[in-house]
């Protein structure tokens, strides 16, 4: 009787919100003073910001191996105080269902603790963002969805995200950066970073040091000298979250593996620091239980609009460079069957990365290709695509798109195009005034499975600010 008298609570509450929403769009859709910036009269009126965002649109899930689509509502309010703002989503996703279509029936999955999701991995994602100050600030802190997180040179960890299984789960996770410049000394900082607050399964952090910053003089003072650790105590973590039980053979093999623990040390020292060509080099050296590796590399920008970077690469036996990746998640037991095996799965050699891309308009046109491989072959190593594309609210009227493509397992140029083993996320987004039109696209190969994660969405956002 319980659990009808929530069911039923849960369903008025749909219509409660889709009451309320249908009520307040019209108003804000109309409003002129919708995009209006807040009264900077004051001081306190120019720190404070108030937000509100209402949702509407659709989602695909995959539950039980198949595609369920759902009619989606959410309300999005955001609080900012100078440096400090907080955001949450409070999302219902739901289907109508009866003769009459007049009943909701809501996603269950998205509020109701289970056997697979605790409290806290259900209930703590329904923080948007908690966030102190912006990524370049000497202090930064934030709590939420974490995209492309880099330590140091990104050796052991580069751009991995956290965000793999949206919209199907939101995992909430958090970022430290403290710089000692922030409090007048500039020879020490630390970053940090916990994938997810909920399970404290995959965390690491760098210490770093600035010997020469008492020296005036840039190319010396900004010397790097750092340390990084990073740990996934949980490999098999999002394996026990899967609904399939047709598992691969090497998912069922390390269903429970041990701790993974890397770590390494690090040097960076920018060159040219000033546009139009800015120039750093660095090097890193990284131990994964036995397994060595290390690299040189070097990167920046010519003329403000070309990006460029690469790496000269030393592989040892079973070495996995960037352990940490973006698709991490999803690549979780594969890398760890490599880095547990007492087998050659990967033959010492030499390695490259190479990065090349354009950035225009003041950065609201973004190409990047990126590419990394061994030299020569038989070494059991895997060549990398990774692509990015972006084009930033107002170059286009009224429109922005967002998109990356990633391939693993390239032999040959046939296989760039080859969705398997490959991440394709794109947004494209229409503005306007207060209202944002988004369709999304996501299609990810999980190896777990060794199928296809796709999923898709139209929501519609309008803000009143």
């Amino acid at each position: 009787m319980a659990v009808m008298r929530n069911h039923r609570r849960m369903k008025l509450f749909v219509l409660v919100v889709l009451c309320f929403s249908m009520a307040v769009t019209p108003v804000w859709a109309q409003s002129d003073d919708a995009e209006q910036p807040a009264d900077t009269s004051s001081d306190d009126a120019a720190r404070f910001h108030f937000g509100f965002g209402v949702g509407l649109g659709t989602q695909s899930f995959d539950e039980d191996g198949s595609t369920v689509v759902y009619q989606s509502v959410a309300i999005y309010p955001t609080i900012a105080y100078g440096p400090f703002s907080v955001g949450l989503d409070l999302a219902l996703n739901y289907t109508f269902t009866g003769g009459g279509g007049d009943e909701a029936d809501i996603r269950e999955a998205d509020w109701v603790p289970d056997d697979d999701r605790n409290i806290a991995e259900v209930y703590l994602p329904k923080i948007r963002f908690l966030q102190w100050a912006q990524e370049d600030d000497p202090l930064f802190a934030k709590v939420g969805s974490l995209d492309a997180v880099t330590l140091g040179n990104g050796f052991i960890m580069g751009s991995y995200t956290n965000t793999q299984f949206l919209p199907d789960r939101r995992i909430l996770g958090a970022r430290l950066n403290v710089d000692g410049a922030a409090f007048e000394f500039p020879y020490v900082g630390v970053e940090g970073m916990a994938a997810n607050l909920a399970a404290f399964d995959l965390f690491g952090g760098r210490i770093y040091t600035r010997p020469l910053a008492a020296i005036d003089t840039p190319a010396i003072r900004d010397l790097q000298i750092g340390s990084t650790v990073v740990a996934d105590v949980a490999p098999d973590y999002h394996l026990d979250k899967l609904e399939s039980e047709e598992l691969t053979a090497q998912a069922q093999a390390y269903g429970d593996p041990d701790d993974v623990l890397v770590w390494g040390a690090d040097m960076r020292l920018p060159i040219l620091a000033e546009a139009p060509f800015t120039l750093s080099t660095y090097a890193d050296y990284v131990r994964q239980q036995d397994n060595q590796g290390a690299m040189v590399g070097t990167d920046g920008r010519l003329a403000r609009v070309i990006t460029y970077g690469g790496q000269i690469r030393y592989i040892g036996e079973n070495f996995i460079p960037t352990y940490f990746d973006a698709p991490y998640d999803f690549y979780r037991l594969e890398k760890y069957a490599v880095y547990e095996s007492e087998e050659r799965l990967i033959n010492e050699h030499f390695g490259w990365l190479a990065l090349t891309g354009v950035s225009l308009f003041e950065d609201l046109f973004e190409l990047e290709v990126q590419m990394e491989g061994p030299f020569g072959s038989g070494t059991k190593a895997e060549n990398q695509l990774t692509g990015r594309f972006r084009i930033g609210q107002g170059l286009v009227p009224s429109f922005s798109v967002e998109a990356q493509y990633r391939k693993v397992e390239i032999d040959s140029v046939e296989d760039i195009g080859d969705p398997e083993d490959s991440i394709i996320d794109a947004r494209v987004t229409y503005h306007a005034e207060s209202t944002a039109i988004s369709l999304a696209y996501n299609l990810r190969y999980d190896p777990s499975t060794d199928d296809y994660v796709i999923t898709s969405g139209l929501q519609s956002e309008i803000t009143l600010r």
